[in-house]
């Protein structure tokens, strides 16, 4: 949604009447869908009374990096806090936070991986989440399932469109050796 959003009369008045109500523009842009910067110019344009403040606290932008740091995209952060992408993009920018190229979130992936493993003989537990039974691993909004992270570490890059089957039948098992690559023709035999 970005800052040209145009505002229908009956929307405009509602959330001028919400600035009217002391609410901080942050939560208003929220409630309503949009970013921030719309409702700034909004604001601006009826001189209407609110919470807005031209700076947002320290305290929100330590909130905004730590969680970026966790993971969490800069379109998800821009959501979440009811701000535009260019914004959170330059509180981003203006930190010491590292931008993260996708080989280096790939890096930190097979980090996680490892850590969540449990190596023991037969099938390899997992520690990590694990949605219906399954193991995964959640970064920047996309999910990773273990055990098709663990053949992509050990055996290389695959088509994503084959799926990865346990000969063992373990949901949790994220044993390379009892892991087989599965097109749709060797199920269909």
């Amino acid at each position: 949604m970005g800052s040209n959003r145009k505002f229908t009369q009956e929307l405009e008045e509602a959330i001028l009447h919400r600035c009217g109500e002391g609410l901080p523009v942050n939560k208003i842009a929220k409630e309503f869908g949009c970013c921030r910067n719309t409702l700034i110019t909004l604001i601006k344009r009826n001189n209407a009374q609110s919470a807005y403040r031209p700076i947002y606290s320290k305290e929100t932008e330590a909130e905004i990096l730590q969680k970026y740091i966790d993971g969490i995209t800069a379109v998800d952060l821009a959501k979440e806090y009811g701000f535009c992408l260019a914004t959170v993009r330059k509180i981003i920018e203006r930190s010491d936070v590292h931008y993260k190229s996708r080989s280096e979130l790939l890096g930190t992936l097979h980090e996680r991986f490892w850590q969540r493993v449990i190596i023991q003989e037969g099938c390899w537990g997992w520690k990590g989440s694990q949605p219906n039974g399954y193991g995964y691993i959640k970064l920047l909004g996309k999910i990773y399932y273990a055990h098709r992270l663990s053949y992509e570490i050990h055996f290389g890059a695959f088509d994503k469109r084959l799926s990865v089957i346990r000969e063992c039948k373990n949901k949790l098992c994220c044993n390379p050796e009892h892991l087989l690559l599965e097109t749709k023709r060797d199920i269909d035999l």
